[in-house]
């Protein structure tokens, strides 16, 4: 698991709890930091995050090219960080992203197109999704959304969206409790007396 990962499983589970503003904050300050990550101090622990992290974005291995982009480390750093280029790096370590992306293909090709896209609405449905990052990171099945699209000669996120039928739900906005108090000053604690000695005065001159 990385730690993407378990910070958005941490979420999840935070979000079964009793709602209220404590662990809405806690929610808010983890997707905060989600979304920080990869951090970018470059040590063998957060490199092999990074590209793992990558590849359950995208459903397959970044290559060499993607190095310099995407938020994975530049070539110089790998070099400088394991003695070898990207190539040799992925060789050495992914060799296996390959039969990975020949793999998946496979699986996802033993199913119709049509199918495919009934899961891509499960998916959003189940995991609320809203955006094509957050479905290739929840997805509990089936290939990303980029994928999907591509069978039906879709290009984008959106087109896709439309395509399907399904409904973007709102991001939730925080809930904000306003307090209302009422201050009585002294004038009006002083006017109450007056009328309350006005009274007793009328009373003993009535009785």
């Amino acid at each position: 698991m990385t730690r993407k990962q378990a910070i958005s499983r941490a979420i999840a589970l935070i979000g079964q709890l009793t709602e209220n503003e404590e662990n809405q904050a806690v929610i808010n300050a983890l997707q905060e930091l989600a979304s920080d990550l990869p951090l970018t101090a470059w040590d063998e622990k957060t490199v092999f995050d990074t590209v793992e992290q990558f590849f359950l974005d995208h459903g397959r291995y970044p290559n060499a090219k993607e190095f310099e982009s995407k938020g994975l480390p530049s070539h110089p750093t790998i070099t400088n960080r394991f003695g070898m280029t990207v190539v040799e790096f992925l060789d050495t370590f992914y060799p296996q992203r390959y039969e990975y992306i020949h793999r998946s293909i496979r699986k996802y090709k033993e199913h119709s197109k049509e199918y495919w896209l009934k899961v891509y609405r499960e998916q959003m449905k189940q995991h609320s999704i809203r955006s094509g990052s957050e479905y290739n990171r929840k997805r509990s099945e089936g290939p990303g959304w980029a994928y999907i699209a591509h069978l039906f000669q879709l290009t984008t996120w959106h087109q896709l969206v439309l395509y399907a039928g399904v409904t973007i739900l709102p991001k939730p906005k925080n809930r904000v409790t306003f307090t209302v108090t009422r201050k009585v000053n002294q004038p009006d604690i002083d006017t109450l007396t007056a009328i309350q000695q006005k009274l007793q005065k009328h009373m003993i001159i009535n009785n």
